[in-house]
């Protein structure tokens, strides 16, 4: 394995053990003061950790894969596996979160034709509620550092997943001191609070799942990335004009193809020289890792693909 996949993979699954960590003790911490504090809320938020720490569980059994170097069989890498697990994250997020929402309806609705009559929750939901919004909110700041040092698409899903975190136990402790501090009829609240942390974890899983989709169904790079591609192919004089730009990403890197055009006189080796220096230039604005292809193509001849729409 290339020294650089090898440090990076210790990294990640170094950020991806300490999240397995502290998603393991939350989990325990929320479901023993829901119980004990008679919180649905903070229960749901239990939910929340405990899918949380199986997302974790994913992440560090894929990432070692998307790490691996090219082989026979997947000649462009393995760097969509870290792609999957983002996806797989996103789903589960959506799924806990669309379940948590029915299970706090059933209950509202039962509280209001008086079918439930809701325990008033107790301090200890309030202290852990606390201890978690503090807790999740360094994590969050730890990961997202960590996503962007190593460019990984499902540390940056995992941080997001942590502020999300941030934002549901925010709203359990709102819920639960609001609970508290007023009478039995506004019991309500808490389970509402419930209702409120789904609808944050389906959102986000959403914003983490369709990035990750579109990497899968190959999507090109953003346009400003490819106006970057455009202008370091405009600055070349040998090339008179380019078309059939492809982009892609391969899980933390590029994939860049392009058609250029020069005159039909110049020799085998100065277009070589002309592609090197290209490439040289491209990896330097988009990585050592990006794939490159250029076909260098006369400018006398004729474009075979007609219906081929060109990038603009």
């Amino acid at each position: 394995m290339n020294p650089t996949h090898s440090v990076r993979k210790k990294k990640i699954l170094k950020v991806s053990i300490i999240s397995l960590l502290s998603n393991t003790l939350l989990t325990i911490l929320k479901f023993v003061a829901g119980i004990l504090g008679n919180s649905s809320a903070l229960i749901a938020d239990a939910a929340n950790s405990l899918s949380d720490l199986i997302t974790d569980i994913v992440l560090i059994v894929l990432v070692p894969l998307s790490c691996r170097p090219s082989n026979k069989r997947h000649k462009y890498g393995h760097g969509k596996y870290e792609t999957l697990a983002s996806a797989i994250i996103g789903m589960a997020m959506i799924v806990l979160g669309i379940s948590l929402l029915v299970d706090a309806i059933n209950t509202v609705k039962d509280v209001i034709h008086h079918q439930q009559v809701i325990t008033l929750p107790h301090s200890i939901a309030l202290v852990i509620a606390l201890f978690s919004i503090a807790f999740k909110l360094s994590l969050f700041i730890y990961t997202k550092k960590k996503s962007d040092q190593l460019s990984s698409s499902s540390l940056r899903a995992k941080a997001f997943d942590h502020r999300n975190d941030v934002f549901t136990s925010l709203a359990v402790l709102i819920g639960v001191a609001a609970a508290m501090l007023f009478d039995d009829q506004w019991a309500i609240l808490e389970p509402i609070a419930a209702g409120f942390v789904s609808l944050i974890i389906s959102y986000t899983g959403v914003t983490v799942l369709v990035p990750a989709l579109e990497e899968l169904l190959e999507k090109s790079i953003p346009e400003y990335e490819e106006k970057n591609i455009c202008a370091i192919l405009d600055e070349e004089p040998a090339i008179l004009s380019y078309h059939k730009l492809y982009t892609r990403r391969i899980g933390t890197r590029y994939a860049i193809e392009v058609d250029i055009r020069v005159k039909g006189s110049m020799s085998v080796r100065a277009a070589h020289d002309v592609t090197q220096e290209l490439e040289d230039r491209l990896r330097l604005c988009f990585g050592p890792q990006t794939h490159i292809i250029i076909h260098v193509e006369p400018q006398e001849e004729k474009d075979r693909d007609e219906d081929f729409v060109p990038f603009e």
